[in-house]
């Protein structure tokens, strides 16, 4: 499912203090259409990853969890990605920094 118009939220909590903070907020019909275009292919690519990789546990206490609300024409999605340390993980980290 390719769209190159969605909106992108995504947050941290989690970890010891169990704080929740707010680190992408992105809305691609404000961007260049070919910015918005590789954006979208991005996570298209890492969205097949992280729902690959969920219902595995990850075992362990105070891991960092990421929200990510994607929402489109077909509506809205809610994934959640654990930071265990794992390439999913560093791969949201790496698409965060990109886009951010």
């Amino acid at each position: 499912m390719y769209n190159p118009n969605m909106k992108l939220s995504i947050a941290r909590s989690g970890g010891f203090a169990g704080i929740r903070e707010p680190l992408l907020e992105l809305d691609t019909l404000t961007l260049k259409p070919a910015a918005a275009a590789k954006i979208a292919q991005t996570w298209q690519s890492l969205r097949a990853r992280i729902q690959a990789s969920s219902g595995k546990p990850s075992i362990g206490a105070d891991f960092l969890k990421y929200e990510i609300v994607v929402s489109d024409e077909h509506g809205r999605e809610l994934m959640e990605v654990v930071d265990d340390g794992g390439a999913v993980a560093a791969e949201l980290l790496l698409f965060i920094q990109a886009c951010g």
